[in-house]
């Protein structure tokens, strides 16, 4: 049996298709809720099933909608670092308005856009570090604190092989910038 979701007096009900009504819980402004064993993937955010798109407020964005702020980095490799992270929720329109998510443990994450990094020639952001115009003062910097980026949960199965689990990794993107120190200008 499907429903469809008429608006109930003082209840803000968002425009959606109608669903299978055995699937869903209503709260008393008629919005479906999901049952905790409801099988769509599981979302470690919030360890509860993920509602499809066209569910209330979810985007079909292709992706979790996940989010996290950088809070700190500490040095991987050339031009790699590893950043703590807190995960993070739209609470207002418009620029800003992200705020830490209670209760979820920091995680640690990885910067795709720095993973081909040597810490010589064309970087992961596309700049030569060591061409002839690259000024000898600058270097390549870490993602800023407050950065909020998407979060992308990867399997790595090097364990696999041997019998062991897939290790899920996090990662974001983001496009480093290049900072330094001017050069004087001669005689001043």
């Amino acid at each position: 049996m499907t429903r469809a979701f008429p608006d109930k007096d003082g209840c803000d009900v968002p425009s959606i298709p109608a669903i299978n009504e055995d699937d869903y819980a209503f709260d008393s402004c008629n919005v479906p809720t999901v049952p905790s064993d409801y099988p769509f993937h599981h979302s470690p955010m919030f360890n509860n099933p993920v509602p499809p798109p066209g569910f209330p407020g979810v985007v079909d964005d292709g992706g979790s909608g996940e989010y996290v702020r950088v809070t700190g980095n500490t040095v991987y490799g050339p031009n790699q670092w590893v950043y703590d992270a807190e995960y993070v929720i739209k609470m207002t329109t418009g620029y800003g308005g992200w705020e830490a998510m209670d209760g979820m443990a920091d995680i640690e994450v990885y910067n795709m856009t720095e993973d081909p990094n040597t810490g010589a020639g064309v970087e992961g952001h596309g700049v030569n570090i060591d061409g002839a115009d690259f000024p000898q003062n600058f270097s390549t910097q870490p993602i800023p604190n407050g950065v909020v980026r998407k979060l992308h949960r990867v399997p790595c199965f090097q364990h696999v092989a041997s019998g062991g689990d897939i290790i899920w990794e996090n990662w974001i993107e983001y496009e480093n910038a290049v900072d330094g120190l001017c050069d004087p200008e001669p005689g001043g």
